[in-house]
C-alpha cells in the first residue's frame, strides 16, 4: 500500500500539468495585424509560463506550447512564434504583453528560406527533447534579433482576459 501511495504521489509531482493554471487573453485589432480577434491560452506550470494555444481566424488553432519570457516585474510577458503557412511562407512573430497597460505589441517579419532549415532542425531537437525549452527560446530570440531592421510593429490596445488578473 505504501509503495502504491508513493507511486501516485511521485506521478503527480512529475506530471507537467499537476499544478497547471490557465489564463486567457483575447486581443481585437483594427485590421492592421489581424482581421479577426486573436486569442491566447497561457499555462503556468513548473515555474514557467507557456503559451498553450493560439487561436485566430474562426478559432482555428495555429500554434502550440511555447515558453514565454517574463521580466522581473512580470508586467511584461514576451514570447516568439514561428509559423509556416500553406502558402509556403514562414513568419516569425514576437509578442510583448504589457499587463499593466493591457497593451499587446506585435512584431512580424518574413523568414528567408536560408533560415528554414535551421528552424526545422532546432524545432526537431526540441521535440526530441535534445534541447531545453529555454535553449529553443534563446534560439528564437537570436533569430528575431537578426530581423530587427525589417520588423513590422503593431500596437493592439483592445485586449482583455484573466491574464490581467494574474498575480
Amino acid at each position: 500500500m505504501r509503495k502504491l501511495l508513493s507511486i501516485i504521489v511521485l506521478g503527480l509531482l512529475l506530471s507537467t500539468n499537476a499544478y497547471a493554471e490557465e489564463y486567457d487573453l483575447t486581443c481585437v485589432d483594427t485590421g492592421k495585424f489581424s482581421e479577426k480577434p486573436i486569442s491566447f491560452v497561457f499555462e503556468e506550470r513548473n515555474k514557467g509560463l507557456y503559451i498553450a494555444t493560439v487561436y485566430s481566424k474562426k478559432n482555428n488553432k495555429i500554434g502550440g506550447k511555447s515558453l514565454t519570457h517574463h521580466f522581473k516585474s512580470k508586467s511584461v510577458i514576451s514570447w516568439i512564434n514561428i509559423m509556416t503557412f500553406t502558402s509556403g511562407k514562414t513568419k516569425i512573430y514576437k509578442y510583448e504583453l504589457r499587463t499593466d497597460k493591457k497593451l499587446l505589441k506585435a512584431y512580424m517579419a518574413h523568414l528567408k528560406d536560408a533560415e528554414l532549415d535551421e528552424v526545422k532542425n532546432f524545432h526537431k531537437q526540441k521535440n526530441d527533447k535534445l534541447i531545453s525549452d529555454k535553449d529553443y527560446f534563446k534560439f528564437k530570440e537570436k533569430l528575431m534579433y537578426s530581423y530587427r531592421d525589417v520588423m513590422k510593429k503593431y500596437m493592439i490596445k483592445d485586449c482583455y482576459g484573466t491574464i490581467f488578473e494574474r498575480r
